[in-house]
């Protein structure tokens, strides 16, 4: 993301406020979606694991302005992650690394992606925090 424009996104930030959500869990799981034909609700078992292992890296690598989470139990239905929840380096790792990372979640097999969460693999968000974003 070479030529993602960090000062350009920072300003929109600015714009929305500390209390813009980012992440709601609450609101992902109100949305739905179709399995071989079936519409079907996303259930909180399904969703927490990427949810938490975000809160846990962005807090352990002092992206954040609190704690997002303590433990994966803090992770439920009134989750959410604020603008004003990110230091200006967590709002540049949201913007490449975490959506990179989301991106390689997505296009895992469900067992893959168990197996990606149960790790906690962040390696495409480590090697951007190391390359200096």
């Amino acid at each position: 993301m070479k030529n993602f424009d960090f000062d350009a996104q920072a300003k929109r930030l600015e714009k929305v406020g500390p209390d813009f959500p980012l992440e709601d869990l609450g609101r992902a799981l109100s949305r739905k979606r179709t399995i071989a034909g079936v519409v079907m609700p996303y259930t909180l078992e399904e969703l927490r694991p990427s949810y938490w292992v975000m809160a846990k890296f962005f807090t352990e690598n002092g992206l954040t302005t609190r704690v997002l989470a303590e433990k994966i139990e803090d992770v439920d239905e009134t989750f959410v992650v604020r603008v004003g929840d990110l230091t200006t380096r967590g709002h540049k790792l949201f913007a490449t690394g975490y959506q990179n990372w989301l991106d390689a979640l997505a296009r895992r097999t469900p067992e893959k992606r168990a197996q990606f969460l149960e790790a906690e693999d962040t390696k495409i968000m480590e090697k951007l925090i190391q390359d200096g974003h």
